[in-house]
């Protein structure tokens, strides 16, 4: 059986190796499910100002929480996100050489608001930082329209010694309200 009949487009017979329809379901399924839901365990801070998306490869995704007042006020105040020297840093090899570290509570980024406002966007956890979402300069606004997803703000990855107490600041996010917030998301938008 070749594996076009496997991976059919939305509406598509399937034959599957015990019979016609056969595997519909679960491909429905695979295909609704959101893939942060899928391969990242999410967390937020205590106020819900920053999400990390935990990777099962320990890679750290930081982005704005659903109820950071940038988020909540809509994309129209964001005027830049500045990373500052930390846009400019290059890391290269396995072990991910000239990443800069980042200590828990240090500033990752901070946000230009419309007029002379600013608001730093602090970071929850410690590690090194691996990239800066470079979208994020020519379309700041992807921060606050899609912060799970296209504008998330950074990648770190955390000391394995540190591992054990890194996500003890954070609160876990049961799989419906991640889902709820995804949702959230798309309405909004």
């Amino acid at each position: 059986m070749s594996t076009a009949e496997f991976a059919p487009g939305r509406g598509q017979a399937v034959n599957g190796p015990h019979g016609p329809g056969c595997c519909a379901d679960y491909l429905d399924g695979m295909l609704a499910t959101d893939p942060v839901s899928r391969y990242y365990t999410r967390y937020e801070t205590a106020d819900g100002h920053v999400t990390v998306l935990v990777h099962s490869n320990r890679l750290l995704v930081l982005c704005l929480g659903l109820k950071h007042p940038v988020v909540t006020a809509g994309p129209a105040g964001l005027t830049a996100v500045d990373f500052g020297q930390r846009a400019d840093s290059r890391v290269s090899g396995k072990r991910k050489r000239g990443g800069q570290f980042l200590r828990q509570g240090g500033q990752v980024c901070e946000l230009r608001l419309s007029g002379s406002a600013h608001q730093p966007v602090r970071c929850p956890v410690s590690g090194k930082l691996i990239e800066v979402n470079p979208r994020l300069a020519a379309e700041p606004s992807l921060a606050v329209t899609e912060p799970v997803g296209q504008g998330y703000l950074c990648i770190l990855a955390p000391s394995l010694s540190d591992w054990p107490k890194l996500l003890e600041p954070l609160v876990r996010c049961s799989p419906a309200a991640a889902e709820q917030s995804v949702t959230a998301e798309v309405v909004d938008s």
